[in-house]
């Protein structure tokens, strides 16, 4: 497998454009888009961006929700 270097900067801005474009938040296509690449950063690639395939099978088809907002229905002591 071949791998392409593609500069830091410039894939963060692309991946925060492309959640941004399916609904997200500035903040939490940032929050996304640095959790995705600091796993490719440490190595666990089937954590990083290569996610977005499958963000992407997930958006479109109503598995996710970006508008949803999580809410606490429930706690428990720690």
């Amino acid at each position: 497998m071949a791998y392409h270097h593609i500069p830091y900067e410039q894939t963060k801005a692309f991946c925060i454009k492309v959640f941004g474009g399916y609904g997200f938040s500035e903040e939490e296509s940032t929050q996304i888009t640095d959790v995705l690449l600091a796993a490719d950063l440490a190595g666990i690639e089937s954590h990083g961006i290569q996610r977005l395939i499958r963000y992407h099978i997930e958006v479109t088809e109503g598995m996710a929700k970006p508008h949803a907002k999580p809410q606490i229905v429930k706690e428990t002591p720690l």
